[in-house]
């Protein structure tokens, strides 16, 4: 028997509201860490006295009934579960929409550590942000580069070192870099060069196009005269 009432969306699922963005939070309650143990029977309530925890889920629901925790599997909506217990140091919390007694939709995780409650951050956030920093260290590395190699039609690759901007370790290898540079390129072109002369391209020969002119009066019948009639 259900002892709460959900509410449903259209698609028949339990309405669950959106998550807010806690990631850069850590909460932490060092009097109550000093007055009881942190261990598989105690982590749920550490948890609830947290701004992580959600006071409608079902387990606030069975606590303020004290009823037993195992009556969460006949409930539906929301309610927090331990997934990973690795006492007293690690405790993974997971928040999931529970459907049925053996279906649940993991929303949002969270993993104590000594202590020290966060959020987990999803797998969006967590690339974008590796690719903003990847994306801030080449664009700083091309504008080092940009600002120190030229490149000339005539002459080639040219060194504009500044010796105000960069020490002697820095200068050696931008010269060793350059000077890779511009032997593969130089070997790229000779390698370029060879394939030209053992496989020379076909050259199509052009077709002569008829003229137009000649054509259209190729289609254009000979004019007839007729002869008129002499007057009587």
């Amino acid at each position: 028997m259900n002892i709460n009432s959900p509410i449903f969306d259209n698609n028949g699922l339990v309405k669950i509201d959106e998550e807010q963005d806690l990631t850069q939070i850590m909460w932490r309650d060092q009097v109550w860490l000093s007055q009881f143990p942190l261990n598989k029977m105690t982590i749920l309530n550490y948890f609830s006295l947290s701004q992580f925890y959600d006071k409608q889920c079902n387990n606030e629901i069975l606590k303020m009934q004290r009823l037993d925790p195992s009556a969460l599997k006949t409930m539906v909506g929301l309610e927090y579960e331990v997934v990973v217990d690795k006492e007293p140091l690690l405790f993974i919390i997971a928040k999931q929409n529970r459907l049925t007694a053996n279906d649940a939709i993991t929303q949002t995780l969270y993993y104590v550590i000594n202590g020290s409650i966060y959020q987990s951050p999803d797998i969006k956030n967590v690339l974008e942000s590796r690719m903003i920093q990847s994306l801030f260290h080449l664009i700083n590395a091309f504008e080092k580069i940009l600002s120190t190699v030229n490149w000339d039609i005539v002459k080639g690759y040219q060194i504009n070192l500044d010796g105000s901007q960069m020490n002697q370790q820095e200068k050696s290898k931008l010269v060793a870099f350059t000077r890779k540079q511009i032997e593969d390129t130089k070997r790229f072109d000779s390698l370029i060069n060879t394939l030209l002369q053992k496989f020379p391209p076909i050259m199509k020969p052009v077709e002569q196009q008829p003229q137009v002119q000649n054509q259209l009066q190729s289609q254009i019948p000979p004019l007839q005269l007729q002869q008129q009639p002499q007057p009587i």
